[in-house]
């Protein structure tokens, strides 16, 4: 027992120190994973947010057109009966 307990009287300070690097190293991954997270979250937020812009501006466009105007738009997207 007594090459052990001196063993680990001479490892001691270097398992306490490993400990506290890996501790550290976990740390830093936590918070750049966080920071990631949140960068990810406002980007998504950004992209949607422009998404319902342009929603918003095609709509208000489609409302300010003549109802004859509508169907010529509309006619680049509906499938004619002869183009089966």
């Amino acid at each position: 027992m007594s090459i052990l307990s001196a063993l680990w009287a001479k490892f001691a300070g270097w398992a306490v120190g490993a400990g506290a690097i890996l501790a550290a190293i976990g740390g830093v991954w936590l918070k750049g994973r966080s920071d990631g997270k949140a960068a990810e979250q406002a980007a998504i937020a950004r992209h949607r947010a422009e998404a319902i812009e342009n929603k918003r501006k095609l709509d208000d466009e489609i409302d300010n057109l003549a109802p004859a105007d509508v169907d010529e738009r509309f006619d680049r997207w509906v499938r004619k009966p002869d183009q089966r």
